[in-house]
C-alpha cells in the first residue's frame, strides 16, 4: 500500500509511515465500542452520588427518582434504626450504593446512542 501523505511504500498492514506523520485512524466501530464502555465507567463513578449515572446514560425519571426519593429515603431510614441496631443498619445505604453503581453500568445508554448517531452524520458529511 502507498502512505496517503507521502506515497511511500507502506506493508499493507501498516499502521503509519516511516517518512511522514500519517497514522491510521481506528475504525469507527472499534471507536464507537470504546467510547461506550468509557461513557458505561463514567456513569458507574457518577452514581458515587446515587442517580447521577442514570442521568447521565439520559433515564431521567429513574435518575431524579434515585436522587430525590429513593436515596434520601433509604438513608433517612437507615439512620433512623441506626441506634436500634448498634450502626449495623448503615450497612443497607452501602449495598444500595453498590447497586445503584452496578445498575448504572449495566443501563442501555440513552445519550450514547445520540453521540453515536451525531459521529456518524459528521462522518457520512466529511467523506463526501
Amino acid at each position: 500500500m502507498l502512505c496517503p501523505l507521502c506515497r511511500t511504500e507502506l506493508p499493507n498492514d501498516a499502521q503509519k509511515c516511516t517518512k511522514c506523520d500519517w497514522v491510521r485512524e481506528k475504525p469507527m466501530e472499534a471507536q464507537l465500542e470504546a467510547d461506550l464502555h468509557t461513557r458505561d465507567r463514567a456513569a458507574m463513578w457518577l452514581s458515587l452520588v446515587p442517580g447521577l449515572g442514570h442521568l447521565y446514560k439520559g433515564h431521567l425519571v429513574l435518575g431524579g427518582a434515585i436522587f430525590f426519593l429513593i436515596g434520601p429515603l433509604i438513608l433517612g431510614l437507615s439512620i433512623s434504626g441506626m441506634r436500634d441496631t448498634v450502626g449495623l443498619s448503615m450497612i443497607i445505604p452501602l449495598i444500595f450504593l453498590i447497586a445503584v453503581m452496578m445498575h448504572a453500568y449495566q443501563i442501555p445508554d440513552k445519550r450514547g446512542d445520540v453521540i453515536r448517531k451525531a459521529r456518524e452524520m459528521n462522518a457520512g458529511n466529511t467523506a463526501h
